[in-house]
């Protein structure tokens, strides 16, 4: 089953401030990387979301946390310590294990997750556009670029 043309949840999170946020409150596309903080490749992600951002500023890079470097739910200092460690100036979520599943056919209540990290890049009306397992950098810009 592919998820692309699948309308996405709406889920809520916590920013670096402790303050809650909700994902369809982001407007324009969006590409939201689902990482843990333990994860070698989620660092490698983070380490180059500035330069494509650079690349696609018109997308929102939304990093969403899902567990710290023990596997535990993030918290505001885990978001602050990520993006001061890696230099980033966009967007960072924490949420847990509980919004993911397994079921790709569940995306109506929960995010689809099968491999660390993976990527969705939602058009405007949050509709999947892409959906990535793994890291490759070449892959996540020409899914930015179909966009336009």
């Amino acid at each position: 089953a592919t998820l692309k043309g699948k309308q996405i949840c709406d889920f809520v999170s916590t920013d670096e401030y402790d303050q809650e946020v909700w994902f369809h409150d982001i407007e324009g596309p969006v590409l939201l990387d689902l990482s843990a903080m333990w994860c070698a490749p989620c660092q490698a992600v983070a380490r180059d979301i500035p330069e494509l951002h650079a690349q696609h500023p018109e997308v929102t890079f939304l990093t969403l946390l899902i567990e710290d470097g023990v596997g535990n739910p993030p918290d505001s200092n885990d978001i602050t310590g990520w993006k001061n460690s890696l230099d980033l100036d966009t967007p960072v979520w924490a949420n847990s294990r509980e919004l993911l599943t397994s079921n790709p056919t569940e995306i109506e209540n929960k995010l689809y997750l099968d491999a660390w990290p993976t990527f969705y890049v939602f058009d405007e009306n949050k509709e999947v556009v892409e959906y990535l397992r793994g890291y490759n950098k070449d892959t996540i810009n020409d899914s930015l670029e179909s966009l336009y």
